[in-house]
């Protein structure tokens, strides 16, 4: 009977029919893992039929590589079995490994004879080192001093130094560049 189930469910892809149930990823595809901080990140699935309704109580396996670019579950090991909840959703916690790479998460399950399967996308990456908040502000100020320069020489036109149209803590002078400095 189980045979017969899975070769109507193969039939059904073939000829364009939506199978009975389908796998949907809704966190942690496509995601990448700073692997020098080594924060472990939650992959969610969710189990749907062909109404795209949620089932509870489906037997997920969740398998990672073995090798190369990949991590472990929270107990240390590669592979984890997880049942969807009330509203049909399962999900693992993944750390991350120190390979760099991309790796594919293997998710399958069996809902009354019928297979559904799905895979979550992952990339351990090496972050850039000193990319920080204060970076990131540091950024934002010549930015906005950038934009200060072009608002002083369009009010001025004629190449003479003006501050008149610049915003508070921000100096402009001809052959001196911008000063950012903080408002008083």
């Amino acid at each position: 009977m189980k045979n017969v189930l899975v070769a109507l469910c193969a039939a059904a892809l073939l000829h364009g029919q939506t199978p009975p149930y389908q796998l949907v990823v809704l966190r942690g595809d496509n995601a990448q893992n700073n692997i020098k901080k080594g924060r472990a990140t939650k992959q969610v699935v969710e189990v749907r039929d062909r109404n795209n309704k949620p089932v509870a109580g489906v037997l997920l396996t969740f398998s990672l590589p073995k090798t190369g670019a990949s991590g472990t579950f929270v107990d240390g090991s590669q592979l984890a079995t997880v049942t969807t909840d009330n509203v049909g959703q399962a999900s693992v916690t993944v750390q991350p490994n120190s390979v760099a790479g991309t790796y594919q998460i293997d998710v399958s399950g069996n809902v009354g004879g019928n297979p559904v399967s799905g895979k979550i996308t992952q990339t351990n990456v090496a972050a850039a080192a000193g990319v920080s908040g204060t970076t990131i502000g540091i950024l934002a100020a010549v930015a906005a001093a950038g934009a200060a320069v072009g608002i002083g020489l369009a009010v001025s036109g004629n190449g003479n130094s003006s501050t008149s149209a610049t915003p508070p803590g921000v100096r402009i002078g001809v052959g001196s560049g911008v000063t950012v400095t903080a408002p008083r």
